[in-house]
């Protein structure tokens, strides 16, 4: 159910943020504590993003499994015409596509995701795409964020790949977005980024670091999808 798939995330993000306060405290009695927490400040965002990744993924398939309809009348047309382009419209017209229900999670993930590969939802527009393609409208409602919130997931996708590359092209598409960053939800990750690691583990007018606000506010909008 798309209820468990969202407290199975939340629980998750708890987690990781109680291990990682309790890596930094550790690493406060070393010589180069500074440098460490950057480092860990790095690492613990990396790791909720992708977590993130994961869960948007984990709650689309379980939505579809809930009601597939609207991702089996999408799949059929796709489906008649990859035929009709390839062989053309009297093959397309002699190909069956059973839209039969139930369909289980098992199905609902082939039908999205036939390469396993986690649905491709990087931004928040491309996430509203893919629910409306697939999800029934008042499901797919949930995943159109409004604009602060849609505005920091594409934060953490450019901060995700500036982690991961350090290419001067994702340094640009982070200093962009973040630029683009608006609404009190989003005050915390004001701020100098140079160093990124130095800037995760700054903490903000709560006391939390970057990276901690950053986990939270995944956490909370993953409850809006509920």
């Amino acid at each position: 159910m798309p209820q468990s798939v969202v407290k199975r995330f939340v629980y998750s993000i708890g987690t990781a943020v109680s291990h990682h306060t309790e890596l930094v405290h550790a690493a406060q009695s070393r010589p180069r504590h500074a440098a460490l927490k950057g480092m860990l400040a790095e690492q613990f965002a990396m790791r909720v993003i992708v977590q993130w990744e994961a869960f948007i993924h984990d709650l689309i398939i379980a939505y579809i499994a809930r009601d597939p309809s609207k991702c089996l009348s999408n799949s059929g047309i796709k489906i008649r015409k990859s035929v009709t382009d390839r062989f053309g419209a009297v093959a397309a017209g002699r190909t069956t596509f059973s839209e039969a229900l139930p369909l289980d999670r098992v199905g609902a993930q082939g039908l999205i995701d036939p390469r396993g590969k986690n649905v491709k939802a990087t931004s928040a527009d491309l996430l509203a795409s893919v629910a409306n393609e697939n999800l029934s409208a008042q499901q797919a409602r949930k995943f159109s964020l409004n604009a602060v919130d849609g505005q920091f997931v594409d934060f953490t996708t450019a901060l995700r790949n500036y982690i991961a590359h350090r290419s001067a092209r994702s340094w640009k598409e982070l200093v962009q977005v973040k630029k683009a960053l608006t609404g009190a939800a989003n005050l915390p990750f004001g701020g100098s980024m140079s160093p990124i690691g130095a800037y995760l583990r700054s903490p903000n007018h709560d006391l939390h670091s970057r990276a901690i606000c950053l986990a939270k506010r995944l956490a909370d909008i993953a409850n809006k999808l509920r």
